[in-house]
């Protein structure tokens, strides 16, 4: 795809001088000319790992410390589930059944994909003997998106998953902005604030509507310095 596709020429597309457009620009394109559904999420995971791919192309290894094999075949696993999706949805209606390659193709894709997720899933199945003593305060990992960041202690959040490791004074406010999307304006829309005071331990590191490992289909509000749960807080 041209990034400027009124001055294309054939020629530069035969010989391969072309310039293509980045992963944002694609983005955009898809979803305010094609009308592809791209939800924050999933244009998230496709730009992190479109410069994730780039630092490996032009660097050979990743100098991030937060960043791993862990948290690349998660990403990788998010990113394929929204391809294989929008090809079954978007390409796959509007084309002619696939030939044999193509469709030989595909079904390596997808077996792929099953191999990551089962990947991830036992992975996961093997931290359980550290994370369920723990599941009331084990949330979602701001680096690898999985269930498996332990929250108030006193050194901070750990992630059993991908290692990730965030300091006590900042996680809360962290987990705020990142997972829950939570700003400072946020009480101004007439959301909830990103942390309030805990009354526990008397620290602003208490985050309301935060989904645990214990009950991750009803919010709790945690604190995240010493992880105390409080159910039916009023402001």
């Amino acid at each position: 795809m041209f990034a400027n596709p009124g001055g294309a020429k054939r020629s530069d597309l035969e010989d391969g001088s072309l310039s293509t457009c980045t992963v944002e620009q694609t983005i955009t394109r898809l979803a305010n000319l094609a009308n592809v559904a791209i939800r924050p999420k999933e244009d998230k995971k496709l730009k992190d790992l479109a410069s994730l791919r780039n630092r490996l192309q032009h660097y050979g290894r990743l100098h991030d410390a937060k960043v791993n094999r862990y948290v690349i075949e998660a990403n990788a696993a998010e990113v394929l589930e929204f391809l294989t999706h929008f090809v079954d949805t978007e390409l796959l209606p509007r084309l002619p059944p696939p030939d044999g390659e193509t469709a030989e193709s595909l079904t390596r894709i997808r077996e792929g994909l099953d191999e990551i997720r089962g990947y991830v899933a036992a992975r996961m199945r093997r931290l359980r003997p550290h994370l369920d003593p723990v599941k009331s305060r084990t949330v979602q990992c701001l680096n690898c998106d999985q269930c498996a960041l332990v929250v108030g202690d006193k050194e901070g959040a750990y992630c059993w998953y991908c290692h990730y490791r965030r300091g006590p004074d900042d996680v809360a406010l962290a987990y705020a902005y990142e997972v829950l999307d939570r700003t400072e304006w946020s009480a101004v829309r007439g959301e909830l604030d990103p942390v309030y005071w805990c009354p526990a331990c008397d620290v602003e590191a208490l985050v309301r509507g935060v989904l645990t490992a214990a009950d991750p289909r009803n919010p709790i509000d945690l604190c995240f310095r010493c992880g105390e749960a409080f159910s039916g807080m009023e402001e």
